[in-house]
């Protein structure tokens, strides 16, 4: 491993030129490093940043490759045009921290996906969850209703180090995706579930051996299949929460045999049944039981264009809320929080901090707190819905709304049709409007119709309903 402070004072070319290389420009510019520019074998242009063949570099000390899908492929062209010792690799390690090696890192999988493809299956009537970039909420919740209520042997796997982590501190028997105990199980668990969309290619292998269901993670607004072949697994069951959600997205973008509108296993928290509560801040559940603030919680969801256009002042936003008696919980979804605590700690060098803000963590379950605030600001994301089941006031922070449909490639709902609540643009706008919807709230009736569109399911426990279906899987 070599340091960054070697750079110092070096000419570097970046190779390729993309979003995260730029932000890794971003970054090496703060240290002091000389960037003569972008190698791209197309030669293409971003966000008004051109970019060079590798033949026409001139007068360099490093070129630094920066891509976690084609390192290795970009390495190997590399090195029969220029010598070894002016190409380095970097990357991100768990802690976010920018790292450089020599030679490109190890490919996760190789070693398994071989065992993987010489083992025949030998299929028993055992379920396999996998939460493989993180364990999000659907999977969780229904593997810990499966864990009181079935008597099923049931596993559980992912490729998120911090919750691999998590999971085995917790004493849950967590399996490590690139291992050769995650292939005995793919090899050996009939039903494999999982809620986001395969892309690796040593995962839709082991998906396609048994049958496998997915929960999905969300009612979606935004166009899917633009970063990801949907259709790449066909599932025996697929899960959705109406008919007309189905319509409109699940039908038109994956391929399965059957789908059920029991609804999802992280709205069964929100509709009173019965949960067992893990990765929760339970300082913050007690203290909001105590109704000694409003409370409100934002939930941005994420940007492919990241979060830098966020228009919230922290400082002036804990001025009202001390004002207001207000508790402003922030919840950002997991791919953005980097800037959320860039912002902050922005704050934090100048002797500012919050006191009615309230950073709830990105990877933990805010789920069981929901049902205690007084009211959602939303954007885009699916909580956005969830958060009918509370009925409480929304207001909606649309502020990027052009930009975000840009970037998503289009949408397939009507955000405006099915979005009850008012609108604000600008921070303005928003404090006048949540004290206006505290005040009265006027989206009650609207808030039903949408939840009964959206929501089939409004009597029965969907993990319950799930397990029926998976049953009939075995």
């Amino acid at each position: 491993m070599i340091n960054l402070n070697s750079l110092k004072n070096k000419k570097i070319y970046i190779y390729p030129l993309s979003d995260s290389s730029i932000a890794f420009k971003s970054y090496l510019k703060i240290e002091n490093v000389e960037i003569l520019g972008f190698i791209d074998t197309s030669k293409k242009c971003l966000h008004g940043i051109s970019s060079i063949n590798l033949d026409d570099v001139k007068e360099f000390d490093y070129i630094v490759i920066y891509s976690s899908n084609h390192e290795k492929e970009i390495y190997d062209y590399c090195i029969h045009k220029i010598s070894k010792d002016k190409i380095l690799c970097a990357y991100l390690n768990k802690y976010k921290e920018y790292k450089l090696n020599s030679t490109p890192q190890e490919l996760p999988f190789v070693r398994v996906s071989k065992i993987l493809d010489e083992k025949i299956p030998k299929l028993k009537d055992e379920i396999l969850f996998i939460g493989f970039q993180f364990i999000d909420l659907n999977i969780k919740y229904l593997y810990l209703y499966f864990l009181q209520n079935s008597h099923l042997k049931i596993h559980l796997a992912t490729y998120n180090k911090r919750d691999y982590e998590l999971y085995k501190k917790a004493g849950f028997d967590v399996i490590w995706c690139d291992s050769e105990e995650f292939v005995e199980q793919a090899l050996s668990c009939k039903v494999k579930v999982i809620d986001q969309t395969p892309t690796a290619p040593f995962l839709i292998k082991a998906l396609k051996i048994g049958k496998c269901v997915q929960l999905w993670h969300g009612i979606t607004i935004e166009t899917l299949g633009i970063l990801a072949d949907y259709k790449v697994i066909k599932y025996s069951l697929m899960l959705s929460t109406s008919h007309f959600v189905s319509k409109y997205s699940f039908s038109k973008f994956y391929n399965y045999e059957k789908i059920i509108t029991s609804g999802y296993p992280r709205n069964d928290i929100l509709r009173k049944f019965k949960c067992e509560i893990f990765n929760v801040d339970l300082n913050l559940l007690n203290d909001i039981k105590t109704h000694k603030f409003r409370y409100i919680i934002y939930t941005p969801t994420h940007r492919a264009n990241t979060f830098n256009k966020n228009p919230l002042d922290y400082e002036i936003l804990d001025k009202f809320c001390k004002l207001e008696n207000i508790k402003f919980i922030i919840k950002m979804h997991p791919f953005i929080a980097e800037k959320l605590r860039d912002d902050l700690n922005t704050y934090k060098a100048k002797d500012r901090n919050f006191e009615n803000i309230i950073i709830y963590p990105a990877n933990m379950d805010i789920y069981p707190i929901m049902p205690y605030c007084d009211m959602m600001i939303a954007d885009y994301s699916s909580m956005y819905f969830d958060f009918l089941f509370v009925d409480k006031p929304i207001v909606f922070f649309p502020y990027d709304y052009d930009e975000w449909v840009l970037s998503e490639g289009g949408t397939c709902l009507d955000y405006f049709s099915y979005s009850p609540g008012d609108k604000a643009y600008n921070q303005v706008e928003l404090e006048e409007l949540i004290l206006k919807n505290l005040q009265n709230d006027g989206y009650k009736k609207e808030r039903e119709k949408i939840k009964k569109i959206m929501f089939e399911n409004l009597k029965y426990n969907s993990c319950k309903l799930i397990e029926k279906e998976i049953e009939k899987l075995l």
